[in-house]
């Protein structure tokens, strides 16, 4: 008689004849029944979803460790018939691990877990306590005809279960609207900064790129501004020639020396443009004889001088 299907407990309902004090002790039976149900049931739910996750996120992680320990970093390993490098799925098994614990603190499964099971805890708690005062102040009363005193007492008893009850779901679901705001929050903040950094990132790879191309451009277009010199060096017998060549664009001098069985020399990719060649004839240590050509480099074109030399 008059017992709740969840908490398993003697209300006497059936004994009391006050059709107010009746109905307001049925509603708020079936209101604690509801919400002690709804917490047990999303509680396993909380808790499945949790352990799943977590098992994940641990699996994961070791999988991501083990995999680095055990193989060489250019080693590969075979996922149902496909070849994978062995960082590579590390570090894969590491994304996993952290994107199933992100899930878990953004909804809250493992927090509302224990969120519901203090609460179904609370609102038992609440049950006994209640109940016992319910029955002691039924124990002093006439249920089939209660006093204007005892109606009184009765619904302020109720009243104030209706109110700890009401509490807990309040305090429970506050809990959950500031857990679940303020990992909303950092997913924001991290999500924001993550896409600033890589728009910056972008940028500087559009900037490197853009000056990347650029510097190509220049480089094809200065080596189609290069061309070749081969020098044709006719000169006494056991003589050694000593060429430097200037012009505006060498940052220093190039200097060449052309041995005794050497007949030719070549100077090759010199940018478009017009040198000055200085010519040493050296004999027995000696410079015997010195002279100067202005020779003149066309792009993309080999061109061949003879330099004639003599002694005096």
């Amino acid at each position: 008689m008059g017992k709740d299907k969840t908490t398993e407990r003697d209300w006497f309902i059936d004994q009391i004849e006050d059709k107010m004090v009746k109905n307001y002790l049925t509603l708020f039976i079936e209101y604690v029944d509801e919400k002690i149900t709804w917490y047990k049931r999303h509680r396993k739910i909380k808790g499945v979803l949790s352990n799943v996750l977590v098992s994940v996120a641990v699996v994961s992680f070791s999988m991501s460790l083990i995999l680095i320990v055990l193989k060489s970093p250019n080693d590969d390993i075979s996922i149902f018939g496909k070849c994978f490098n062995v960082y590579s799925s590390g570090y894969v098994c590491l994304m996993i691990a952290s994107t199933v614990l992100l899930i878990d603190r953004l909804f809250g499964h493992s927090s509302g877990w224990i969120r519901y099971m203090m609460a179904q805890l609370e609102i038992e708690n609440s049950i006994s306590e209640y109940h016992a005062q319910w029955l002691n102040s039924i124990s002093k009363a006439n249920l089939g005809q209660l006093t204007s005193e005892d109606k009184v007492s009765l619904i302020t008893l109720l009243s104030n279960f209706d109110n700890t009850i009401k509490s807990i779901v309040i305090k429970e679901t506050l809990e959950w609207k500031t857990n679940f705001t303020v990992q909303l929050e950092k997913f924001r903040s991290n999500v924001d900064a993550n896409l600033r950094k890589a728009k910056t990132n972008l940028e500087k790879y559009q900037s490197e790129l853009k000056e990347k191309l650029k510097k190509d451009l220049e480089d094809e277009k200065a080596s189609l501004e290069k061309g070749n010199l081969i020098l044709q060096i006719s000169r006494p017998e056991k003589s050694i020639v000593e060429i430097t060549v200037s012009g505006e664009d060498l940052e220093k001098p190039i200097v060449k020396k052309v041995e005794e069985h050497q007949l030719s020399t070549s100077f090759l990719k010199l940018r478009q443009g017009v040198y000055q060649f200085h010519f040493n004839l050296i004999k027995e240590s000696k410079t015997v004889a010195i002279s100067e050509k202005i020779l003149t480099v066309n792009p993309n074109k080999t061109t061949e001088e003879k330099i004639s030399l003599k002694a005096p």
